[in-house]
């Protein structure tokens, strides 16, 4: 079982690290960091291992991309991940009203 919850791609500012995915400003080059990611999930699991993904979509303000934007981010997990090997189930919806916009430390 691999529990987690990515980067909510660069709408927060995350630790300085070089391997900080969540600094990436293009969206499909982030996908594609990400996927790399879940590929190496995938490789580790034991066959009929369980991935639980937290995440929500992106929202980006129309001040920062000129309109409003929504990335459906979770669509798109869910689409790579089936394309790796995973088997999608169903999604366990949390309608949560806002995402803070820090980092918690761990």
């Amino acid at each position: 079982l691999v529990i987690t919850s990515p980067p909510y791609w660069n709408l927060k500012r995350y630790n300085e690290n070089p391997d900080q995915i969540g600094h990436i400003d293009d969206y499909e080059v982030f996908l594609k960091e990400l996927q790399k990611v879940w590929q190496d999930v995938y490789r580790v699991l034991v066959p009929g291992g369980r991935l639980v993904c937290v995440v929500g979509d992106v929202c980006v303000s129309r001040r920062r991309f000129g309109r409003h934007l929504v990335f459906p981010l979770h669509s798109d997990i869910c689409v790579m991940c089936r394309k790796i090997g995973f088997d999608n189930l169903n999604p366990i919806i949390w309608h949560k009203i806002a995402n803070a916009s820090f980092e918690v430390p761990n």
